[in-house]
């Protein structure tokens, strides 16, 4: 595919005005999309392939395979969110606090309109809450909070979450908590 990529974009260089120019640089751009791994490996190429589908659309933006271009970008786009959302799951897993919270909390921004967007937000909730259960004193309190707050931005956003019950007893800890300690300032 990198050698039939590189003689389409040369026949493009060589005959910009000829027809068969746009349906070349297409096919350059479908090239490195078929280079694109698994959602599991790095995705250099992936970004590649969208950055030249990107080039196709702004060259050829009345062309006929815009559509099928955007809809390429799109799977690739998809296929990079799951690989960032794996890496998310693979710091909460390994319960590494501060990397999770940093990757959810990127991924959120990066992918707002995410499938896992509400499994995301509890998993947060079950971060902060372990991270705080693991800090020293002095820094419980806040993790607490940011669980509790958490906690209130799914049930705000996600009211009918199955989540919300599987959390509940966690929250109940987490108040518990800090009653106490308000009680020893």
């Amino acid at each position: 595919y990198n050698i039939a990529s590189h003689y389409y974009k040369r026949y493009v260089v060589n005959y910009p005005l000829t027809k068969k120019a746009e349906d070349a640089l297409f096919r350059s751009a479908c090239c490195y999309y078929l280079e694109s791994p698994n959602i599991s490996l790095d995705q250099t190429d992936s970004y590649t392939a969208i950055s030249e589908f990107q080039s196709f659309v702004d060259i050829y933006p009345q062309s006929a395979l815009v559509d099928s271009a955007n809809k390429l970008i799109d799977t690739l786009r998809y296929k990079i969110s799951e690989k960032e959302y794996n890496t998310c799951m693979l710091y909460f897993k390994m319960e590494e606090y501060q990397a999770a919270i940093t990757s959810f909390e990127n991924f959120i921004k990066e992918y707002p309109a995410t499938k896992h967007r509400e499994e995301i937000m509890k998993n947060m909730v079950l971060t902060y809450y372990n991270y705080a259960e693991n800090s020293v004193l002095e820094k419980q309190k806040e993790r607490y909070e940011l669980a509790v707050e958490k906690y209130n931005t799914l049930t705000y956003m996600y009211p009918d979450s199955p989540y919300i019950s599987e959390l509940e007893p966690i929250i109940e800890k987490i108040k518990i908590e800090l009653t106490k300690n308000n009680k020893t300032k």
